[in-house]
């Protein structure tokens, strides 16, 4: 072929497993992103996380045009981490407020 290289079908294959790879990640983080500005209850604009983060088979490093990418979508992952964190201690804390108590009533009232 005129103006291909050996190895430029390899080449293509592995940016364009590393964009696949990307993209399904920026899903996840978009839906994460959306849960921790309020509750989804109904919202069908929402799609569901893609399930079990299965390693990429990307045949090889990411490609220098995508790093910028990557850098931005672990940036995005990390603020991410950290609100579902502090969602999540809050749950805690919520959760532990509604816990029963455990004593006897101090008083009946018998006037029904």
């Amino acid at each position: 072929m005129i103006g291909r290289l050996p190895g430029d079908d390899d080449l293509a294959d592995v940016v364009r497993s590393w964009r696949d790879a990307l993209e399904a990640l920026e899903h996840d983080v978009r839906v994460a992103e959306r849960m921790l500005t309020g509750p989804l209850d109904g919202d069908t604009s929402v799609p569901a996380a893609s399930g079990a983060w299965v390693p990429p088979q990307t045949g090889g490093p990411i490609p220098d045009a995508l790093v910028a990418r990557a850098r931005d979508l672990l940036r995005r992952q990390d603020v991410v981490r950290e609100g579902l964190a502090r969602a999540l201690e809050q749950t805690r804390v919520g959760l532990a407020q509604l816990r029963p108590v455990d004593r006897a009533p101090v008083y009946v009232d018998i006037s029904a």
